[in-house]
C-alpha cells in the first residue's frame, strides 16, 4: 500500500478460522488521501476457493461495501482499489474509516493437503 501522509493509522492481521484464511486492513485515515491505493495479491499452490473482501466501516453510520476480487488463475487472486478524494468522502467526512477483511478459502483434497515454507 501506498500513502502520501504519515499521519494514517494502517494496521494489517492475518489470523484463521477452521476452514477459511482472513487477512484484515485496518484503514484509519483522519483525513481525504490523493493517492490512496489497496492492492491485495493471494497465491495459494493448492487452488483458492471461494474469495471474498468487504469494507466494514467502525461507525454506525458506515456503510458496509463488498468490493470485486479478480482472479488471474485457480491458484491467484488479486484486489486493487484506489478511491479517488470524492469516492473516499462517501465513506465519511473525513474518507475510510473501517476494515477491509479479505476472506477466503483454499480448495481442500482428500489425500492431504500442501505445505510451503519460507525462512
Amino acid at each position: 500500500m501506498t500513502f502520501a501522509n504519515s499521519d494514517q493509522n494502517i494496521e494489517e492481521e492475518k489470523r484463521f478460522s477452521k476452514y477459511r484464511y482472513i487477512h484484515d486492513i485496518d484503514v484509519f485515515i483522519s483525513k481525504v488521501v490523493d493517492d490512496l491505493q489497496v492492492d491485495m495479491y493471494i497465491t495459494e499452490p493448492q487452488g483458492l476457493g471461494d474469495v471474498a473482501l468487504t469494507y466494514y466501516p467502525r461507525s454506525s453510520d458506515g456503510t458496509q461495501r463488498d468490493f470485486q476480487v479478480r482472479r488471474s488463475s485457480e491458484s491467484r487472486a488479486h484486489m486493487h482499489y484506489a478511491p479517488s478524494a470524492n469516492e473516499q468522502l462517501t465513506y465519511t467526512s473525513d474518507g475510510l474509516a473501517g476494515d477491509m477483511v479479505l476472506t477466503y478459502d483454499v480448495m481442500h483434497s482428500a489425500d492431504g493437503s500442501y505445505t510451503e515454507v519460507n525462512n
